[in-house]
């Protein structure tokens, strides 16, 4: 009555099947960990960096570290770079 193209699936390949969908779920779900890791560390970095612009335009430079240097190829210029915790601003200056 039923031939073999009428028997259905196997266990074996019903198995084979829900391993791979499974894989693939598992493989999906540490990309989104990762994404959400990194878009949380994007946003306390860009927190940051907009600290470290209000406080130089306000003037507050509490917790702001300076350093300036020569550029040796142009006197009347100097380099200074704001560090605030992790992030800094590089920023060209007149002497």
């Amino acid at each position: 009555m039923f031939g073999p193209s009428e028997r259905g699936f196997t266990l074996l390949e019903v198995v084979v099947a829900i391993s791979i969908v499974a894989l693939a779920f598992t493989v999906l779900l540490e990309m989104i960990a990762r994404a959400r890791e990194t878009l949380h560390e994007s946003e306390t970095f860009f927190d940051k960096v907009l600290t470290l612009d209000r406080k130089l335009k306000e003037g507050d430079h509490e917790g702001i570290s300076v350093q300036r240097f020569r550029i040796p190829d142009f006197p009347r210029l100097r380099q200074a770079v704001y560090f605030y915790e992790d992030v800094y601003f590089v920023r060209i200056e007149p002497r």
